[in-house]
């Protein structure tokens, strides 16, 4: 029994990683696939500048609380089965980062999972995610680039969370690599972004308005 609930933990997170909003919502606003337009990204930043505040927002709050479900959902199958619910949570939150970048509904091509990332760490460290949504808010008031604050936030999490385990003595190593290989993963999906920043083509945030 002990393994179907791991298989179960780990499908459901998948599976509800895969929901992409910023695909679902362009199509309901726009008609349109987002992965055809601006960046070719189903994420947030793309469905604001392409489409618009609103769908953009949206995007944004259905791939936060997708996340933050997902590994609830986890935890509590763990719990069920008597198993760690710690560990259930972070399984959870790896297929469910691994569904939203390559959606099983979308032909495997997603987002690159910074909104969901925040919604993960509602759960698992209400703590470390107000720390880095303030590291964010402080590197785009400086930039006016999403990505820059993303990145900068992806490199700092696992750094946080070792920092937070010491202080609060609490275990270190394995919620330090988990968050190195989330940090890691998302950092991996920017790689484009990077380059564009190194050239210094990177384009700031615009909204689209209505036409």
């Amino acid at each position: 029994m002990t393994a179907v609930y791991i298989l179960l933990t780990a499908l459901e997170g998948y599976l509800c990683g895969s929901l992409c909003f910023g695909i679902i919502l362009t199509r309901l606003f726009a008609h349109q696939d987002i992965r055809s337009m601006g960046s070719g990204n189903a994420g947030m930043t793309n469905v604001l500048r392409s489409i618009g505040a609103l769908p953009g927002v949206l995007t944004g709050l259905g791939d936060f609380l997708k996340g933050a479900a997902a590994i609830a959902l986890g935890r509590w199958l763990f719990s069920l089965a008597g198993l760690d619910p710690y560990v259930g949570a972070c399984l959870a939150a790896l297929t469910a980062l691994l569904g939203h970048l390559y959606p099983v509904y979308f032909g495997f091509r997603g987002g690159k999972g910074v909104m969901t990332t925040a919604g993960i760490l509602l759960v698992l460290n209400p703590v470390i995610l107000a720390v880095l949504a303030a590291v964010f808010l402080i590197v785009f008031a400086a930039t006016r680039i999403i990505s820059v604050g993303s990145i900068v936030v992806a490199a700092l999490y696992p750094v946080v969370n070792l920092v937070y385990a010491l202080l609060s003595e609490t275990e270190p190593i394995f919620s330090t690599i988990f968050a190195a290989a989330i940090g890691g993963a998302v950092i991996w999906m920017h790689r484009s972004n990077i380059q564009r920043i190194r050239q210094g083509t990177e384009k700031k945030l615009v909204i689209k308005k209505k036409s």
